[in-house]
């Protein structure tokens, strides 16, 4: 099978154009989220100048200190799709006992020749 010269144009011209599609979707999306984020203006007379300003609440006392590479991953999560929760973060070297336990539980239920 061989392609003509108009053919691969054609599919050059709807990679394009699906590609400047997504680009659009992708501004108006950030541009959308970022209205909604914006604060209302007549809202929030009624509290302290400093509450209004955007002063950073304080962390309740019940709240553990967040370590720092939990903020970044947060923070690339939120960027990348927008509000979201991170359910579970966990050390890379953590959870091998359930692998280990099971190779050792398959290599011992052999008998030895």
């Amino acid at each position: 099978m061989t392609l003509d010269q108009d053919t691969l144009v054609n599919g050059l011209a709807v990679i394009g154009a699906v590609t400047l599609l997504y680009a659009v979707v992708r501004v108006l999306a950030a541009i959308a989220s970022w209205a909604q984020s914006m604060p209302d203006p007549g809202a929030g007379e009624d509290r302290p100048p400093a509450a209004r300003a955007g002063a950073p609440r304080p962390v309740p006392a019940s709240m553990p200190a967040l370590d720092a590479d939990i903020v970044v991953i947060a923070a690339a999560v939120a960027a990348t799709l927008g509000a979201g929760r991170i359910v579970h973060i966990e050390d890379p070297n953590t959870g091998h006992a359930w692998s280990a336990e099971g190779r050792w539980l398959h290599q011992t239920s052999h008998r030895p020749h």
